[in-house]
């Protein structure tokens, strides 16, 4: 009897083994559940390095970890990763051959190309890698040289400090430490591919171009004058087949003829040379015609310089003699056409690291990066665009500019001093706008980005004028349209900057309704993507800046073929289609950016919530009126670039969590606030809600944010406070 009353107890449900075994995680083994990864969207992490193909109109960017992705029209992409473990440097396209290059810290060279397949997809593919190419290159110089007297024995290839592509893309020319050149060979590869990946042929040592063998071809005297140290500008002479520009860190920068094995002319400067442009005419409008081709780009030579400053080189009377078997003559040695002039000077520069002359109906336009007052505007990354300008005006103005910011500081200057001493040649009065260009295109702009220039690259046809300007940050991608007047910033599809303020949460929403998208796009359409407030709604909204280009994205390469069932009819380009999902981010700021998803990492912001409008705090909302205003004459003339903001002081009105329902957005933020938002038809009368959530208990101490406080202009104005209402 006793034995079946314990039975009982046993059956009971607190003493089933089911019910005390602990709760097991499952995993899925094998093909039971398979994540594929379809689209990378925002901005990568760590990029380094872009390059363009003119010829297929393809964009390339590459990340100090390896990863590579090629852009063409939205909706067309290819990704890769390098296998091996690297710090990558530097892309370059071989134009129009479908094959590009990678740089990698070890001097590891390596040879990607886009392949046609049976089934007319195309694949992404490395097919030929050298490993410390520099030491593979001195091995052969060493093992094939023929000639000791002409080779140093103490001189070495050490590592790639530049690189350019040979304009017919068959290979490619290296410039390293020690002032070598070398130029690397890119064979056709036949039907069945070797498994040792040949693609690459380095040069002969007859072929490398050594300081001892350029020296050798100068007299006595003018070698010991000149330091041939690392190379640092590699660049083919437009227009002279054979001819090559190196320019070295010393200052100095020579042309040099591969078929004649000759130096054609010697280029020397004091100051150390950081990058070179060809340029062609003189940079100023043609008044003849808005379509004019501009002067041979061969024929003149923008050069940069450690102290900031910007040179022009006549080259009308070099290299135009013939090759004959004769003993060369001297090479000249050519002097700038005027003194350099700092752009931002009189008193001393940072350098200018690139320069890019740029051809234009309206006129050459100049663009490099640096350059900035060292005293003053040293911590800035800026890049400048100039059209028509005259440098040595602009100069002058900067004398009169700086001497009037040294006399307000000084506190024992005597007010009434001679006005006379502050004047220019040009009878400019110290208190007019400090800026003095040609009159016919009076365009400089400064642009003022909030994170480090990575890389900088004109896009544009081959021959033709220049369409946009990319600027690689670290942080984002800014894209300035050089066809419309005032240049302004064109929205990228792909690469787009997700995190324009540090995001905090995120939500990803499916077959959102079509009233919901339809008020969303009006909204924004209305105010901007980017809302009221935040650094890229500054950008339409500031008198100085020309606010977002119209134009359409100009890079237009590839073939877009996308399947899907859910893509509706929005179209971005007029070429890619976007679904009805919607990605919801939320930022430390307090704003909640609506994205709409397309294939192929396209996405576009189509709203921008700011809910830090309601509270009372320091949320790095800066009004539009009057805080520009004083700027527009400033000196230099800085505009905005960019919608990267990573300052906030205060994070209270950071978003946790966001929760789109229906018709309804919920947002939750980091002082416990929770904020409702729908599109009505009317104004209602909001009257906030407090919930004490907290209690007091002995010994608890509260160590999170103190509550937020509604402010007063939501209280007497909520309209103002709250979207644009939308009559439907």
């Amino acid at each position: 009897m006793a034995q079946r009353i314990f039975q009982s107890f046993r059956r009971l449900p607190g003493h089933f083994t089911a019910f005390n075994r602990k709760t097991e995680v499952g995993e899925a083994q094998g093909n039971a559940y398979k994540a594929k990864i379809c689209s990378d969207y925002g901005f990568p992490a760590k990029p380094v390095s872009i390059s363009y193909d003119p010829i297929l109109d393809f964009l390339s960017l590459l990340t100090r970890d390896g990863n590579l992705a090629v852009y063409g029209k939205p909706g067309v992409v290819f990704t890769a990763t390098h296998n091996d473990p690297a710090e990558f440097i530097q892309v370059l396209f071989l134009n129009g051959t479908r094959r590009l290059i990678t740089l990698t810290e070890s001097d590891d060279v390596y040879l990607w190309e886009l392949t046609v397949t049976a089934q007319s997809s195309v694949r992404f593919v490395q097919t030929s890698c050298l490993k410390n190419i520099t030491q593979k290159l001195r091995s052969n110089f060493v093992n094939g040289v023929t000639n000791v007297e002409n080779t140093d024995p103490n001189e070495g290839t050490n590592h790639v400090t530049a690189i350019c592509v040979a304009t017919d893309g068959t290979g490619f020319l290296l410039g390293t430490e020690n002032g070598w050149v070398a130029s690397v060979r890119l064979n056709i590869p036949s039907k069945l591919v070797s498994k040792n990946f040949d693609y690459l042929t380095l040069p002969t040592p007859d072929e490398a171009i050594t300081p001892s063998r350029i020296l050798n071809g100068l007299s006595p005297n003018r070698q010991h004058r000149l330091r041939l140290d690392a190379v640092v500008v590699l660049s083919e002479r437009p227009g002279f087949p054979g001819q090559l520009l190196i320019g070295y860190s010393s200052g100095l920068s020579l042309i040099y003829d591969l078929r004649a094995d000759r130096v054609v002319v010697l280029l020397p400067w004091k100051h150390g040379l950081e990058a070179a442009a060809w340029c062609g005419g003189n940079g100023l409008p043609h008044r003849s015609s808005s379509t004019a081709t501009p002067i041979h780009l061969g024929m003149r030579l923008l050069t940069a310089h450690s102290d900031g400053s910007l040179g022009v080189w006549s080259l009308h009377d070099a290299g135009f003699s013939c090759v004959t078997s004769s003993p060369a003559a001297e090479p000249p040695v050519l002097n700038m056409e005027d003194p350099p002039t700092r752009p931002y000077g009189p008193f001393p520069c940072k350098l200018i690291s690139k320069v890019f002359w740029l051809s234009s109906p309206l006129g050459g336009i100049t663009a490099f990066v640096g350059g900035m007052p060292r005293a003053t505007y040293g911590e800035r990354h800026t890049v400048s665009l100039l059209r028509g300008s005259n440098l040595d005006r602009a100069a002058a103005a900067n004398v009169v500019a700086a001497r009037i910011a040294a006399a307000a500081q000084a506190e024992d200057d005597d007010e009434d001093d001679d006005d006379d001493d502050l004047m220019p040649n040009s009878g400019r009065r110290p208190n007019t706008p400090m800026h003095v260009f040609d009159p016919d295109a009076p365009e400089h702009v400064c642009l003022d980005l909030p994170s480090r220039l990575v890389d900088l690259l004109p896009i544009g046809p081959v021959g033709g004028p220049a369409q946009m300007l990319l600027l690689l940050c670290e942080e984002e991608l800014v894209a300035v349209d050089l066809m419309t007047p005032g240049w302004p910033f064109i929205r990228p599809p792909y690469l787009t900057c997700l995190h324009t303020a540090a995001i905090t949460a995120y939500s990803l929403v499916t077959q959102v309704n079509t009233k919901i998208l339809t008020a969303l796009e009006a909204a924004g359409a209305h105010y901007g993507p980017e809302g009221r407030f935040g650094r890229g709604s500054a950008i339409m909204h500031n008198q100085n800046a020309a606010g977002w280009s119209g134009r359409s994205w100009p890079i237009r390469g590839g073939l877009a073929l996308v399947n899907g069932a859910r893509l509706s009819t929005s179209l971005i380009d007029d070429s890619a289609l976007f679904t009805d999902d919607l990605l919801l981010t939320g930022h430390e700021d307090g704003s909640v950016a609506f994205w709409r998803l397309s294939a192929c990492g396209c996405m576009r912001r189509i709203y921008t919530l700011h809910t830090a409008v309601l509270f009372e705090g320091d949320f790095g909302l800066p009004g539009h009126g009057n805080e520009m205003e004083d700027e527009i004459d400033a000196w230099p003339p800085f505009r905005q670039a960019g919608v990267f903001d990573p300052f906030m002081d205060d994070s209270r009105a950071a978003v946790q969590m966001i929760r789109l329902i229906d018709h309804t957005v919920a947002v939750g933020g980091a002082a416990g606030q929770v904020t409702l938002w729908q599109f009505l038809d009317h104004t209602p009368i909001i009257k906030p809600v407090t919930v004490a959530i907290k209690t007091d208990l002995p010994g608890f101490q509260w160590k999170g944010y103190a509550p937020l406080r509604v402010s007063f202009c939501m209280l007497r104005s909520p309209f103002l406070c709250s979207p644009d209402p939308l009559r439907r």
